[in-house]
């Protein structure tokens, strides 16, 4: 957070403090606060206060760390991002080639940011953190909603079982899944083979008969010659 968005996130604290007629926080407090949630991104910030102040119930109380913690998970849930550690767990199955992820493109580019840093686990989860919080605060800055998609891995036998739980959540769509996975093998209909071959013989049997039919008088008159 810059200086001013530092001066308006305090200044929208005393007005809160202001609403519910309690004394304004100290700075001491505020810069703590500011250095506990800042990773959260300065909107994120902002859009928690203000929906604290408009809750009906908690609203009327001294805001906290907590309840800002609170409103921001609130947020993310209704947006349908996952958190950044969530959002870690599904990156850095990225890094098997063969496993088949159901990912977004917020994921997506953060762990770009964070794989050059493995196999420093530790150091690659803040890297990712830092990265995914700014772009998922730039998304929703900008409206844009989660878009989900599959990175196919090697593994194919395992694919299916993937894509099918992530349409079950309503990550993907059943259209999406179809496109991905190989088509079905082609089923024989062994009646309907019974029933053509039935057919055929039908008409060899047939065919003879009127062969014979037509040898016949042939052969009665040799008979009758003899």
């Amino acid at each position: 957070m810059n200086e001013s968005q530092v001066k308006e996130f305090c200044h929208l604290l005393d007005l809160h403090s202001e609403q519910i007629g309690k004394p304004k926080k100290s700075i001491e407090l505020k810069m703590h606060m500011i250095k506990l949630l800042s990773h959260h991104g300065f909107d994120n910030l902002v859009g928690a206060v203000n929906a604290h102040m408009l809750d009906k119930e908690n609203g009327k109380f001294d805001i906290t760390i907590g309840h800002i913690q609170e409103q921001i998970a609130k947020a993310i849930e209704k947006d349908g991002r996952p958190s950044a550690d969530e959002a870690f767990a599904i990156a850095i199955q990225l890094a098997d080639e063969a496993a088949t992820v159901v990912t977004n493109d917020e994921i997506s580019q953060a762990w770009a940011v964070a794989a050059p840093v493995m196999p420093d686990q530790g150091g690659a989860r803040m890297a990712f953190r830092a990265a995914y919080n700014r772009l998922c605060e730039a998304a929703r800055r900008e409206h844009r909603k989660p878009r989900w998609f599959p990175s196919l891995g090697h593994d194919v036998a395992a694919r299916e079982p993937v894509l099918q739980e992530a349409v079950r959540k309503g990550l993907l769509g059943p259209e999406h899944v179809q496109r991905v996975l190989p088509a079905p093998a082609a089923s024989i209909d062994i009646p309907a083979l019974e029933h053509s071959a039935n057919k055929h013989n039908a008409k060899e049997t047939l065919k003879a008969l009127m062969q014979l039919m037509k040898q016949a008088p042939l052969a009665v008159k040799q008979n009758d010659q003899e």
